[in-house]
């Protein structure tokens, strides 16, 4: 009986058109990938900001540490510094606006992600007074203050936190 000596297998076309589709399909992932991390980024900044402001508000609402001692407070709120990528909790003898900083005490230290950065804040400061958490801006103006963040190659579409003058927290994208 005769053996046929050809084996069964891909040619070498096959075999490069295959690694050649995979090779596309691979840099087209990784480029869609690195977008979505970016998003990712931002999504978790928007929600440590949100975390911030909502936690300020629940201290003001409860009256933690208004009498401290001797000391009494007004107040939380939350501080931006869009230079630093800050935003800080803390606790006020000043609830009326132009606020004064040398009557606050840092409660909660924050920071953006080295890859984020504040694209729009239109308030410094919000600060929730005791005991019915009436909400106080820095500055005169609209009664809802918007803070954008977005990457610092601003490539990604930024995320946005909304705070109104009843102390309503919203975001959006």
């Amino acid at each position: 009986m005769f053996k046929n000596n050809r084996e069964k297998g891909f040619t070498l076309i096959e075999t490069l058109v295959t690694a050649g589709v995979l090779m596309a399909l691979s840099a087209i992932l990784i480029v869609y990938n690195r977008g979505g991390e970016k998003q990712l980024i931002l999504i978790k900044e928007q929600a440590k900001i949100v975390n911030a402001v909502l936690r300020a508000k629940a201290l003001s609402i409860q009256g933690l540490g208004i009498i401290d001692g001797a000391e009494k407070y007004c107040g939380y709120g939350v501080k931006f510094d869009e230079d630093n990528g800050t935003f800080i909790i803390f606790k006020t003898k000043d609830c009326v606006a132009p606020f004064d900083s040398a009557q606050e005490i840092t409660f909660k230290e924050d920071q953006l992600d080295e890859r984020a950065k504040f694209s729009l804040l239109e308030l410094n400061e919000v600060v929730f007074t005791f005991p019915y958490s009436t909400t106080v801006f820095d500055q005169p103006g609209e009664n809802t203050r918007k803070i954008e963040v977005n990457t610092k190659d601003g490539l990604s579409s930024p995320v946005i936190v909304k705070i109104n003058s009843a102390g309503q927290v919203s975001t959006s994208r």
